[in-house]
This record gives C-alpha cells, sequence and structure tokens, in this order.
C-alpha cells in the first residue's frame, strides 16, 4: 500500500490527501471534481466497513433530499471505471 504524508490515506497505488484535496495514482494527479472527491474521502476514511446510502447523503449532502433518478451514481461510477481500471 502507498503512504504518503500523515493524514494521507493510501489505497493500493492511490493516496488521498484530504487536507491538500488531492488523489494520486502512482505519484501522478488524478483529476476529481469536488463531489466525487468528498465521497471518496468519506469512503477512504472507513476501511472495512459498510457504509449505508443514507450515511453517505447525510455526510455529503448534510440531509438534503437529493433526486433519485441514479444519474450521479451511475457519473462517480463511470468515472472510477474510467480512470482506475487496470
Amino acid at each position: 500500500m502507498t503512504q504518503g504524508p500523515p493524514g494521507d490515506i493510501g489505497f493500493g497505488v492511490f493516496v488521498l490527501s484530504p487536507t491538500a484535496r488531492t488523489l494520486t495514482r502512482d505519484g501522478e494527479r488524478v483529476a476529481l471534481g469536488g463531489r466525487s472527491f468528498d465521497i471518496l474521502a468519506f469512503l477512504a476514511a472507513r476501511p472495512n466497513e459498510v457504509v449505508s446510502k443514507d450515511d453517505l447523503i447525510d455526510a455529503d449532502w448534510g440531509g438534503r433530499a437529493i433526486e433519485e433518478n441514479r444519474s450521479e451514481e451511475r457519473r462517480v461510477g463511470k468515472e472510477c471505471r474510467s480512470r482506475w481500471s487496470p
């Protein structure tokens, strides 16, 4: 596992730096939108935990009602597959 400075979260070839709001893969910066970064940081800070959709909504959207058309979910999934697939 790759690791950066204290507070950074390493997983596989990735290092997520919550304070710098950056994600790197093998030392190369990965472009990531604000909401996608927030979601990834929330999940990466909870390794080996099951995170419910409600927990994620409460953390990222402050419990506000969001549209249930799954477009955001599909967009994040597509982004993850295109960027991080070997």
